[in-house]
């Protein structure tokens, strides 16, 4: 997310990824760095919103020291800042999370045939 991507994302890919039960994962630890990795944290998060409309993210922290956590009330906002309503925020902190995670494990644990 830190660095400037070489192709756009569409429409049709991503909601089709959404269907099947995929999340796009937003990290916001590059967001809290220089002016340049912020810019184009700020392109790419963006990109994301728009093309799913706020459904399916997940935040995550990405950080690598404890200083760089912060509040959910904080992510929330800058979700906002990224034209992502409060609702939507929050759910990508809680429910899409929590979505993710059982996903994850019914993979895991379901026996194939």
């Amino acid at each position: 997310m830190a660095s400037r991507w070489g192709f756009f994302v569409k429409h049709k890919p991503a909601g089709q990824a959404l269907a099947s039960g995929y999340a796009f994962e937003i990290s916001y630890a590059p967001a809290l760095s220089d002016s340049l990795t912020r810019q184009q944290w700020v392109s790419n998060a963006s990109s994301i919103v728009r093309i799913t409309r706020g459904k399916g993210i997940v935040w995550t922290s990405g950080a690598t020291k404890p200083f760089d956590m912060r509040t959910p009330y904080d992510i929330a906002a800058l979700g906002e800042a990224l034209q992502l309503n409060s609702d939507l925020s929050k759910r990508a902190l809680s429910t899409h999370a929590r979505a993710v995670l059982m996903h994850a494990f019914t993979r895991a644990s379901t026996l194939k045939a």
